[in-house]
């Protein structure tokens, strides 16, 4: 997993992730670097407005968009790189990966 933003606050929070079973094609960046979001990529935004995380969506094809400050961003953060780590695992059965 790698971080391809500027935000201080975003890089240090997510050095707790590494390590994890996180894949290394998982890219991090912040909202405002896409044109065009990649579907390995999880956007970390910090108090993105409802309009700007709707363009994020619908218009620059964003799939993971999380969103700080949040109590539960590792936990969001490992979900979202599960996912993406093991796609057929959560189409299989998505219900395994969202109760806990």
């Amino acid at each position: 997993m790698r971080y391809l933003g500027k935000d201080q606050e975003v890089e240090s929070t997510l050095k707790s992730l590494q390590g994890g079973s996180a894949g290394t094609q998982i890219t991090i960046i912040d909202p405002d670097q896409i044109n065009v979001s990649d579907p390995s990529q999880i956007i970390v935004g910090k108090g993105i407005e409802n309009r700007e995380l709707m363009n994020l969506i619908v218009d620059r094809g964003a799939r993971h968009v999380v969103q700080m400050p949040n109590l539960d961003f590792i936990r969001q953060m490992n979900f979202c790189a599960h996912i993406l780590s093991h796609p057929e695992e959560f189409f299989e059965n998505p219900q395994s990966c969202l109760v806990e």
